[in-house]
């Protein structure tokens, strides 16, 4: 997730494709409650996990890069017969640089595309962006290309 120390919980301020609130164990492992049935690899990193939903589960699948950055998170949820295909890439500091959200029908047809570019603009004594510009290009089948931009803040809580 590109966070440097010991980060117990984050409160992302206009969090866009990213949640709200996070908070982490000691071990650094994501307090979610929603995922189950979670899969590491042999160096602690998530690989497989199956989500909570109103009907349901999804099954979500991460990939990483040879220097352990998430380099693609899949959701499906068959139910809705909906697949989500995030794709990331970082800085020169490894932190996420831009993110592509795509979503897929049950036909496997594009219908939504949102990318989005970081621009960090303060960070922590950790060296963890506290303000970031988000600049969003948002398509939906049938519309127009969309752009704005998002200022997002963010508090960081770190254990002791």
């Amino acid at each position: 997730m590109g966070l440097r120390g010991d980060v117990q919980e984050v409160v992302t301020e206009n969090a866009v494709a990213e949640e709200q609130f996070l908070h982490f164990h000691g071990n650094g492992q994501i307090d979610n409650n929603d995922l189950v049935e979670r899969h590491y690899d042999r160096y602690g990193y998530l690989t497989h996990a199956k989500m909570k939903e109103k009907e349901g589960f999804s099954t979500i699948e991460y990939t990483y890069d040879d220097d352990y950055r998430l380099v693609t998170r899949t959701l499906t949820n068959e139910t809705a017969g909906i697949t989500y295909t995030n794709t990331y890439t970082y800085n020169d500091q490894d932190e996420p640089l831009t993110q592509q959200q795509k979503v897929f029908d049950k036909n496997k047809e594009c219908v939504m595309t949102i990318n989005m570019r970081n621009n960090y603009l303060t960070r922590d004594d950790e060296g963890n962006w506290t303000s970031n510009s988000l600049t969003l290009s948002y398509w939906e089948k049938g519309g127009d290309m969309q752009q704005t931009t998002v200022l997002q803040k963010r508090t960081l809580t770190y254990w002791e």
